[in-house]
Protein backbone atom coordinates (compact mmCIF):
# COMPACT_ATOMS: atom_id res chain seq x y z
CA UNK A 1 0.00 0.00 0.00
CA UNK A 2 1.23 3.33 -0.94
CA UNK A 3 2.02 6.28 1.62
CA UNK A 4 1.00 9.61 1.57
CA UNK A 5 4.03 12.50 1.73
CA UNK A 6 2.07 14.89 3.84
CA UNK A 7 -0.73 15.22 6.02
CA UNK A 8 -3.45 18.02 7.44
CA UNK A 9 -6.10 17.53 10.24
CA UNK A 10 -8.61 20.57 9.90
CA UNK A 11 -11.67 20.11 12.38
CA UNK A 12 -14.54 22.46 12.15
CA UNK A 13 -15.63 20.79 15.80
CA UNK A 14 -14.47 20.47 19.18
CA UNK A 15 -12.51 17.80 20.21
CA UNK A 16 -14.84 15.88 22.82
CA UNK A 17 -16.78 12.57 21.67
CA UNK A 18 -20.33 13.19 20.88
CA UNK A 19 -21.42 10.02 22.86
CA UNK A 20 -19.66 11.08 26.25
CA UNK A 21 -20.24 15.03 26.53
CA UNK A 22 -21.11 16.75 23.49
CA UNK A 23 -18.68 18.11 20.85
CA UNK A 24 -19.63 21.77 21.60
CA UNK A 25 -18.69 21.44 25.44
CA UNK A 26 -14.91 22.03 24.11
CA UNK A 27 -15.51 25.08 22.03
CA UNK A 28 -12.39 27.66 21.76
CA UNK A 29 -14.57 30.12 24.75
CA UNK A 30 -14.64 27.39 27.06
CA UNK A 31 -10.78 26.07 27.01
CA UNK A 32 -8.73 27.33 29.25
CA UNK A 33 -5.50 28.32 27.12
CA UNK A 34 -6.86 30.34 24.63
CA UNK A 35 -3.12 30.98 22.81
CA UNK A 36 -4.14 32.07 19.24
CA UNK A 37 -0.33 31.45 18.28
CA UNK A 38 0.05 28.13 19.48
CA UNK A 39 0.56 25.15 16.70
CA UNK A 40 -0.89 21.95 16.99
CA UNK A 41 -0.19 18.51 16.49
CA UNK A 42 -2.39 15.02 16.45
CA UNK A 43 -1.70 11.40 16.43
CA UNK A 44 -4.17 9.83 13.96
CA UNK A 45 -5.47 6.78 14.71
CA UNK A 46 -3.21 5.89 18.15
CA UNK A 47 -4.78 2.53 18.58
CA UNK A 48 -4.78 0.86 15.22
CA UNK A 49 -2.37 3.61 12.87
CA UNK A 50 -3.14 4.27 9.36
CA UNK A 51 -0.19 2.09 7.08
CA UNK A 52 -1.35 5.29 4.43
CA UNK A 53 0.41 7.59 7.25
CA UNK A 54 4.35 8.31 6.29
CA UNK A 55 4.09 10.71 9.71
CA UNK A 56 1.67 9.71 12.57
CA UNK A 57 1.89 13.04 13.84
CA UNK A 58 0.20 15.89 11.87
CA UNK A 59 -0.27 19.36 11.64
CA UNK A 60 -3.55 19.96 13.39
CA UNK A 61 -5.69 23.00 12.74
CA UNK A 62 -8.38 23.68 15.54
CA UNK A 63 -11.49 25.74 13.78
CA UNK A 64 -13.47 25.34 17.44
CA UNK A 65 -14.96 28.76 17.12
CA UNK A 66 -17.32 29.95 14.67
CA UNK A 67 -16.45 29.87 11.16
CA UNK A 68 -17.74 33.23 10.30
CA UNK A 69 -17.33 36.99 9.26
CA UNK A 70 -18.12 39.57 11.86
CA UNK A 71 -21.60 40.18 10.62
CA UNK A 72 -22.94 37.24 10.64
CA UNK A 73 -21.66 36.22 14.74
CA UNK A 74 -24.84 36.86 17.27
CA UNK A 75 -22.36 39.52 18.51
CA UNK A 76 -18.98 40.69 18.90
CA UNK A 77 -18.83 38.39 21.81
CA UNK A 78 -18.28 35.64 19.73
CA UNK A 79 -15.33 37.66 18.00
CA UNK A 80 -11.83 35.84 18.58
CA UNK A 81 -9.95 38.18 17.37
CA UNK A 82 -8.88 42.15 17.60
CA UNK A 83 -8.53 42.89 13.84
CA UNK A 84 -9.11 39.63 11.73
CA UNK A 85 -12.76 38.31 11.45
CA UNK A 86 -13.21 34.77 12.78
CA UNK A 87 -13.03 33.27 8.64
CA UNK A 88 -9.83 35.65 8.21
CA UNK A 89 -8.18 34.30 10.99
CA UNK A 90 -9.20 30.66 10.70
CA UNK A 91 -7.77 30.77 6.72
CA UNK A 92 -4.96 31.88 7.50
CA UNK A 93 -3.85 28.99 9.93
CA UNK A 94 -5.30 26.85 7.26
CA UNK A 95 -3.45 28.63 4.41
CA UNK A 96 -0.12 28.04 6.65
CA UNK A 97 -0.56 24.45 6.55
CA UNK A 98 -1.30 23.84 2.99
CA UNK A 99 1.97 25.33 2.32
CA UNK A 100 3.87 22.10 3.05
CA UNK A 101 1.54 20.07 1.22
CA UNK A 102 2.89 17.90 -1.68
CA UNK A 103 1.34 15.61 -4.46
CA UNK A 104 -0.11 12.49 -2.79
CA UNK A 105 -1.13 14.43 0.23
CA UNK A 106 -4.38 13.77 2.37
CA UNK A 107 -6.17 16.61 4.05
CA UNK A 108 -8.41 15.16 6.73
CA UNK A 109 -11.83 17.34 7.18
CA UNK A 110 -14.01 17.30 10.50
CA UNK A 111 -17.39 18.48 11.55
CA UNK A 112 -20.90 17.27 11.95
CA UNK A 113 -22.42 16.32 8.49
CA UNK A 114 -25.90 15.23 7.64
CA UNK A 115 -26.90 13.11 4.07
CA UNK A 116 -28.29 16.05 2.22
CA UNK A 117 -26.32 19.18 3.13
CA UNK A 118 -23.68 21.01 1.18
CA UNK A 119 -22.10 22.56 4.54
CA UNK A 120 -20.73 20.91 7.30
CA UNK A 121 -22.55 22.19 10.57
CA UNK A 122 -20.45 23.59 13.92
CA UNK A 123 -21.92 24.21 17.45
CA UNK A 124 -20.19 26.05 19.95
CA UNK A 125 -20.56 26.84 23.24
CA UNK A 126 -20.08 30.63 24.84
CA UNK A 127 -18.27 30.10 28.54
CA UNK A 128 -20.62 30.28 31.58
CA UNK A 129 -23.96 30.96 29.79
CA UNK A 130 -26.35 28.16 28.30
CA UNK A 131 -25.92 29.71 24.93
CA UNK A 132 -25.21 27.86 21.64
CA UNK A 133 -24.32 29.17 18.22
CA UNK A 134 -24.90 27.35 14.85
CA UNK A 135 -22.14 27.61 12.35
CA UNK A 136 -22.20 26.17 8.43
CA UNK A 137 -19.16 25.52 6.30
CA UNK A 138 -20.04 25.67 2.71
CA UNK A 139 -18.10 22.78 0.48
CA UNK A 140 -17.41 26.59 -1.60
CA UNK A 141 -15.64 28.05 0.95
CA UNK A 142 -13.33 25.58 1.42
CA UNK A 143 -12.44 24.90 -2.53
CA UNK A 144 -11.93 28.26 -2.04
CA UNK A 145 -9.56 27.77 0.90
CA UNK A 146 -7.73 24.78 -1.07
CA UNK A 147 -7.28 26.10 -4.13
CA UNK A 148 -5.37 29.53 -3.03
CA UNK A 149 -3.21 27.30 -0.46
CA UNK A 150 -2.12 24.84 -3.11
CA UNK A 151 -0.64 25.93 -6.02
CA UNK A 152 -1.31 24.92 -10.13
CA UNK A 153 1.60 22.57 -9.68
CA UNK A 154 0.46 20.32 -6.32
CA UNK A 155 -3.06 20.28 -7.28
CA UNK A 156 -2.63 16.68 -8.24
CA UNK A 157 -2.94 13.25 -6.46
CA UNK A 158 -4.87 15.00 -3.38
CA UNK A 159 -6.84 13.39 -0.94
CA UNK A 160 -9.97 14.60 1.21
CA UNK A 161 -11.12 12.24 3.82
CA UNK A 162 -14.20 13.77 5.27
CA UNK A 163 -14.49 12.37 9.75
CA UNK A 164 -17.48 13.49 9.01
CA UNK A 165 -20.98 11.47 9.52
CA UNK A 166 -23.48 10.75 6.04
CA UNK A 167 -21.62 13.86 4.59
CA UNK A 168 -22.40 12.08 1.11
CA UNK A 169 -23.78 15.40 -0.82
CA UNK A 170 -20.97 17.80 0.85
CA UNK A 171 -18.21 15.50 -0.88
CA UNK A 172 -20.04 14.98 -4.29
CA UNK A 173 -20.29 19.13 -4.64
CA UNK A 174 -16.47 19.64 -3.14
CA UNK A 175 -15.39 17.20 -5.28
CA UNK A 176 -17.20 19.51 -8.03
CA UNK A 177 -15.89 22.78 -7.23
CA UNK A 178 -12.26 20.90 -6.63
CA UNK A 179 -12.38 19.56 -10.30
CA UNK A 180 -13.63 23.20 -11.48
CA UNK A 181 -10.61 24.51 -9.84
CA UNK A 182 -8.29 22.60 -11.63
CA UNK A 183 -7.27 19.62 -9.26
CA UNK A 184 -6.38 16.51 -10.86
CA UNK A 185 -5.88 12.87 -9.77
CA UNK A 186 -7.88 14.20 -6.64
CA UNK A 187 -10.66 12.66 -4.33
CA UNK A 188 -13.12 12.78 -1.99
CA UNK A 189 -13.44 9.98 0.36
CA UNK A 190 -16.88 9.86 2.69
CA UNK A 191 -18.81 7.50 5.38
CA UNK A 192 -22.48 6.73 3.95
CA UNK A 193 -23.05 5.90 7.57
CA UNK A 194 -22.96 7.61 10.75
CA UNK A 195 -19.31 7.92 12.74
CA UNK A 196 -17.99 6.72 15.59
CA UNK A 197 -15.16 7.80 17.60
CA UNK A 198 -13.75 5.54 20.19
CA UNK A 199 -12.70 7.66 22.95
CA UNK A 200 -12.52 11.48 22.91
CA UNK A 201 -9.07 13.36 21.23
CA UNK A 202 -6.80 13.17 24.34
CA UNK A 203 -4.31 15.94 25.30
CA UNK A 204 -0.74 14.86 24.95
CA UNK A 205 0.08 17.99 26.05
CA UNK A 206 -1.20 22.02 25.53
CA UNK A 207 -0.48 21.23 21.50
CA UNK A 208 -0.40 17.84 21.27
CA UNK A 209 -3.72 15.70 20.77
CA UNK A 210 -4.11 12.09 20.04
CA UNK A 211 -7.37 10.50 17.98
CA UNK A 212 -8.45 7.39 18.45
CA UNK A 213 -10.02 4.74 15.92
CA UNK A 214 -13.08 5.80 13.33
CA UNK A 215 -15.83 3.30 12.50
CA UNK A 216 -19.36 3.00 11.62
CA UNK A 217 -22.13 3.38 14.44
CA UNK A 218 -23.26 0.30 12.37
CA UNK A 219 -19.81 -1.53 12.68
CA UNK A 220 -19.40 -0.37 16.21
CA UNK A 221 -22.54 -2.22 17.22
CA UNK A 222 -21.61 -5.63 16.37
CA UNK A 223 -20.01 -6.62 19.74
CA UNK A 224 -18.84 -9.82 18.71
CA UNK A 225 -16.55 -8.59 16.09
CA UNK A 226 -15.86 -5.76 18.24
CA UNK A 227 -14.11 -8.07 20.78
CA UNK A 228 -12.39 -10.69 18.20
CA UNK A 229 -10.91 -6.87 16.61
CA UNK A 230 -12.17 -7.53 13.17
CA UNK A 231 -14.18 -4.33 12.45
CA UNK A 232 -11.39 -2.03 12.70
CA UNK A 233 -9.81 -3.65 8.95
CA UNK A 234 -13.63 -4.03 8.13
CA UNK A 235 -13.14 -7.60 6.69
CA UNK A 236 -16.55 -8.86 7.62
CA UNK A 237 -18.79 -6.06 6.50
CA UNK A 238 -20.01 -4.19 3.26
CA UNK A 239 -17.87 -1.10 2.03
CA UNK A 240 -19.39 1.63 4.11
CA UNK A 241 -16.89 4.69 2.41
CA UNK A 242 -17.63 5.88 -1.08
CA UNK A 243 -14.94 8.23 -3.50
CA UNK A 244 -15.82 10.64 -5.47
CA UNK A 245 -13.35 11.60 -7.76
CA UNK A 246 -11.44 12.54 -10.96
CA UNK A 247 -9.26 10.32 -11.85
CA UNK A 248 -10.14 9.54 -15.45
CA UNK A 249 -10.96 13.29 -15.69
CA UNK A 250 -14.52 13.16 -14.83
CA UNK A 251 -16.28 13.05 -11.86
CA UNK A 252 -17.29 9.68 -10.73
CA UNK A 253 -18.61 8.06 -7.64
CA UNK A 254 -17.79 4.71 -6.13
CA UNK A 255 -16.96 1.95 -3.68
CA UNK A 256 -14.04 2.83 -1.89
CA UNK A 257 -12.45 -0.60 -2.71
CA UNK A 258 -13.30 -0.39 -6.21
CA UNK A 259 -11.89 2.56 -6.43
CA UNK A 260 -8.53 1.65 -4.52
CA UNK A 261 -8.06 -1.72 -6.81
CA UNK A 262 -8.38 0.92 -10.29
CA UNK A 263 -6.29 3.86 -9.44
CA UNK A 264 -3.93 3.33 -6.07
CA UNK A 265 -2.02 0.37 -7.20
CA UNK A 266 1.80 1.02 -7.41
CA UNK A 267 2.65 1.85 -11.32
CA UNK A 268 -0.87 4.20 -11.03
CA UNK A 269 0.09 5.87 -8.16
CA UNK A 270 3.92 6.98 -8.81
CA UNK A 271 2.62 7.98 -12.61
CA UNK A 272 0.04 10.33 -11.26
CA UNK A 273 2.41 12.35 -9.79
CA UNK A 274 4.09 13.32 -12.96
CA UNK A 275 0.48 15.33 -13.92
CA UNK A 276 1.78 18.47 -13.96
CA UNK A 277 1.22 20.79 -16.65
CA UNK A 278 4.92 22.37 -18.18
CA UNK A 279 6.63 19.87 -16.72
CA UNK A 280 9.99 19.14 -18.75
CA UNK A 281 10.79 15.70 -19.15
CA UNK A 282 13.76 16.03 -17.27
CA UNK A 283 11.28 17.58 -14.41
CA UNK A 284 8.87 14.84 -14.93
CA UNK A 285 12.00 11.83 -14.50
CA UNK A 286 13.50 13.06 -11.63
CA UNK A 287 9.85 13.77 -10.16
CA UNK A 288 9.43 9.93 -10.98
CA UNK A 289 12.19 8.86 -9.09
CA UNK A 290 11.53 10.31 -6.49
CA UNK A 291 8.10 9.23 -5.83
CA UNK A 292 9.16 5.30 -7.16
CA UNK A 293 11.83 5.40 -4.46
CA UNK A 294 9.31 6.61 -1.82
CA UNK A 295 6.79 4.35 -2.09
CA UNK A 296 8.82 1.82 -2.73
CA UNK A 297 10.55 2.09 0.66
CA UNK A 298 6.55 2.56 2.19
CA UNK A 299 6.20 -1.21 1.53
CA UNK A 300 9.17 -1.79 3.54
CA UNK A 301 7.64 0.46 6.44
CA UNK A 302 4.37 -1.11 6.71
CA UNK A 303 5.88 -4.58 6.71
CA UNK A 304 7.77 -3.59 9.51
CA UNK A 305 4.99 -1.28 11.16
CA UNK A 306 2.40 -4.33 11.60
CA UNK A 307 4.24 -6.25 14.77
CA UNK A 308 2.85 -9.48 13.72
CA UNK A 309 5.93 -9.54 11.01
CA UNK A 310 8.71 -8.50 13.43
CA UNK A 311 11.07 -11.62 13.23
CA UNK A 312 10.09 -12.91 10.35
CA UNK A 313 10.53 -10.41 7.35
CA UNK A 314 13.12 -8.88 9.28
CA UNK A 315 16.63 -9.29 10.62
CA UNK A 316 16.83 -6.14 12.08
CA UNK A 317 15.10 -3.59 14.31
CA UNK A 318 13.89 -0.73 15.55
CA UNK A 319 17.06 0.83 14.51
CA UNK A 320 15.96 -0.19 10.54
CA UNK A 321 12.96 1.29 10.97
CA UNK A 322 14.09 4.91 11.33
CA UNK A 323 17.22 4.49 8.98
CA UNK A 324 14.73 4.11 6.18
CA UNK A 325 12.39 6.89 7.59
CA UNK A 326 14.90 9.19 7.76
CA UNK A 327 15.98 8.26 3.95
CA UNK A 328 12.69 8.90 3.01
CA UNK A 329 11.98 12.39 5.14
CA UNK A 330 15.24 13.60 3.47
CA UNK A 331 14.27 12.83 -0.39
CA UNK A 332 10.92 13.96 0.91
CA UNK A 333 12.61 17.66 1.72
CA UNK A 334 13.07 17.72 -1.87
CA UNK A 335 9.99 19.88 -2.84
CA UNK A 336 7.79 19.70 -5.63
CA UNK A 337 8.13 23.45 -5.95
CA UNK A 338 11.60 23.46 -6.23
CA UNK A 339 11.77 21.16 -9.11
CA UNK A 340 9.13 22.75 -11.00
CA UNK A 341 10.93 26.76 -10.44
CA UNK A 342 13.93 25.13 -11.46
CA UNK A 343 15.30 26.75 -14.79
CA UNK A 344 17.89 23.83 -15.11
CA UNK A 345 18.01 20.46 -15.65
CA UNK A 346 17.47 19.19 -11.99
CA UNK A 347 20.91 17.67 -11.76
CA UNK A 348 21.83 19.56 -8.22
CA UNK A 349 18.47 17.28 -6.97
CA UNK A 350 19.80 14.19 -8.77
CA UNK A 351 22.74 14.40 -7.35
CA UNK A 352 20.93 14.94 -3.75
CA UNK A 353 19.46 11.75 -4.23
CA UNK A 354 22.56 9.92 -5.21
CA UNK A 355 24.64 11.23 -2.35
CA UNK A 356 21.53 9.87 0.12
CA UNK A 357 22.12 6.81 -1.31
CA UNK A 358 25.33 6.51 -0.47
CA UNK A 359 25.26 8.05 3.06
CA UNK A 360 22.64 5.03 3.45
CA UNK A 361 25.27 2.36 2.14
CA UNK A 362 28.21 4.14 4.16
CA UNK A 363 26.04 4.92 7.31
CA UNK A 364 27.46 8.34 7.33
CA UNK A 365 25.89 11.90 8.05
CA UNK A 366 22.53 11.26 9.63
CA UNK A 367 22.46 7.74 9.85
CA UNK A 368 25.35 7.46 12.12
CA UNK A 369 22.72 7.32 14.69
CA UNK A 370 21.84 4.06 14.11
CA UNK A 371 22.67 0.70 15.31
CA UNK A 372 23.52 -2.03 12.80
CA UNK A 373 25.44 -2.77 9.96
CA UNK A 374 24.16 -2.09 6.39
CA UNK A 375 23.26 -5.43 4.55
CA UNK A 376 21.19 -6.74 1.37
CA UNK A 377 19.21 -9.68 2.54
CA UNK A 378 15.83 -9.82 1.16
CA UNK A 379 14.14 -7.77 3.26
CA UNK A 380 16.89 -5.20 3.99
CA UNK A 381 16.20 -1.62 3.50
CA UNK A 382 19.23 -1.36 1.29
CA UNK A 383 17.52 -3.77 -0.83
CA UNK A 384 14.57 -1.79 -1.01
CA UNK A 385 16.34 0.98 -2.15
CA UNK A 386 17.91 -1.26 -5.31
CA UNK A 387 14.61 -2.09 -5.94
CA UNK A 388 13.20 1.13 -6.66
CA UNK A 389 16.28 1.95 -8.74
CA UNK A 390 15.34 -1.49 -10.74
CA UNK A 391 11.39 0.24 -10.75
CA UNK A 392 13.03 3.02 -11.95
CA UNK A 393 14.81 1.89 -14.83
CA UNK A 394 11.83 -0.14 -16.23
CA UNK A 395 9.43 2.54 -16.11
CA UNK A 396 11.07 5.74 -17.34
CA UNK A 397 12.48 4.10 -20.47
CA UNK A 398 15.19 6.17 -21.95
CA UNK A 399 16.49 8.42 -18.77
CA UNK A 400 17.43 11.49 -19.60
CA UNK A 401 19.71 12.58 -17.05
CA UNK A 402 23.52 12.35 -17.98
CA UNK A 403 24.32 11.98 -14.26
CA UNK A 404 21.48 9.32 -13.23
CA UNK A 405 22.30 7.23 -16.51
CA UNK A 406 26.00 7.65 -15.87
CA UNK A 407 25.40 6.84 -11.60
CA UNK A 408 22.86 3.51 -12.96
CA UNK A 409 25.41 2.19 -15.83
CA UNK A 410 28.07 1.86 -13.15
CA UNK A 411 26.31 -0.15 -10.20
CA UNK A 412 23.88 -2.20 -12.57
CA UNK A 413 25.49 -4.59 -14.67
CA UNK A 414 23.54 -4.32 -18.48
CA UNK A 415 23.65 -7.86 -18.95
CA UNK A 416 22.65 -8.84 -15.31
CA UNK A 417 20.27 -6.46 -13.42
CA UNK A 418 18.90 -9.65 -11.23
CA UNK A 419 18.83 -7.90 -7.58
CA UNK A 420 17.04 -10.87 -6.42
CA UNK A 421 20.06 -12.68 -6.70
CA UNK A 422 22.23 -12.15 -3.49
CA UNK A 423 25.84 -12.12 -5.25
CA UNK A 424 24.28 -9.27 -7.28
CA UNK A 425 23.11 -7.09 -3.91
CA UNK A 426 26.22 -7.61 -2.75
CA UNK A 427 28.32 -6.04 -5.81
CA UNK A 428 25.63 -3.57 -6.22
CA UNK A 429 26.39 -2.18 -2.88
CA UNK A 430 30.33 -2.62 -2.84
CA UNK A 431 29.90 -0.56 -6.36
CA UNK A 432 27.15 2.25 -4.90
CA UNK A 433 29.70 2.54 -1.58
CA UNK A 434 32.73 3.26 -4.42
CA UNK A 435 30.73 5.58 -6.72
CA UNK A 436 32.42 8.92 -7.47
CA UNK A 437 30.70 11.75 -8.54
Amino acid sequence: MSKYRKALYISFAAEQSLILYGQHCKSYFVQKDKSLDREYKIRMYDNRPRKALFDKDIPFVRINYLYAENNDLPSNDWRIHKTLSNIEFANNAVLKELQYIEPNSIIYLNGHGNKIDTYLSQIIKYPNEDQYAYGRVYCYQIANLLSNGIPNHKKTHITIKMIACESIEFAQWLMDELHHKGFKNTCVIYSIDKMATYGPYTKVSKNHFLMKDTSSMARSSNLGLVLRGRFRYGEEYPDIKRVVHNYSGLIEDEPSRDFKKKYMQFDNVVRTYTSIDGLTEYQEEFILLQNILFQTLAHYLNNYEQSFYHGIFHRHGNSGHKRVKCFCEQINSISTESIVNSTTLPEDAITQIIKEIQLFANKGSDYTQYSGSINVNNSSGMTFIMRGLIKFISMSGTIKSPKFQTFLNYIFDSNNIDIENLNNRINCLNKIINFKL
